[in-house]
């Protein structure tokens, strides 16, 4: 059957990352401000399969190069194995800023071999989030990535046809049209619990 809810289309970029969600029953959503650092700035858009070294190159031979002061101001470069995201943190709010601007007006691409192949990604730069909005992107993420082939190619007998969309503030995912949007899933999250982690449900 067709799905029936209909918000307007955001063209909100998502965060791709990869993420899973538990099907305990979610609560009222609680944000910790305290959580969000300022003088955190996030590179995401990075492929799923990287290894922490290769990321470290990648920020020392490619970003530093296009911040103020050739990356002075870094205090510490966050990057995991296969991470599809790295952090900068800064000593102030004013380099962390500057930061993130050098790196929007700049077109940042990380390039990767796969059997020969070139793989491109493009690299975005974002501002410090709460857990819970990283989350929810996360899980959004997931959903894109299962949902965007049956959406790209649907059965012969679907009645909505269009685009696969997100709304990351609101935490949906939806198929629109050039006048409608239908939503298909909305992304909730429970108050923390006492191990850090969230309650989420889809």
């Amino acid at each position: 059957d067709p799905p029936t809810k209909k918000r307007p289309a955001s063209a909100e970029p998502l965060e791709r990352d990869i993420a899973t969600s538990s099907r305990r029953p979610a609560l009222a959503t609680r944000t910790d401000a305290a959580e969000v650092n300022p003088c955190r700035i996030w590179l995401a858009g990075f492929p799923p399969n990287v290894a922490e070294m290769r990321l470290r190159k990648f920020i020392t031979e490619s970003v530093y190069p296009v911040l103020p002061q050739m990356g002075a101001g870094v205090k510490k470069v966050g990057a995991r194995d296969l991470s599809r995201s790295v952090s900068l943190l800064f000593a102030t709010v004013d380099e962390a800023t500057a930061a993130l601007d050098a790196i929007r007006v700049k077109e940042l691409v990380f390039n990767q071999r796969i059997g020969g192949a070139l793989r491109i990604s493009e690299i975005r730069g974002r501002s410090d989030r709460t857990l819970e909005t990283r989350i929810r992107g996360r899980v959004l993420g997931a959903l894109w990535r299962a949902l965007a082939p049956t959406v790209a190619k649907p059965p012969d007998g679907a009645v909505v046809r269009g685009k696969l969309g997100t709304n990351a503030g609101t935490g949906t995912i939806f198929v629109k049209t050039d006048d409608e949007a239908y939503e298909l899933f909305q992304v909730r999250l429970g108050i923390k619990r006492q191990d850090g982690s969230y309650p989420v449900d889809v």
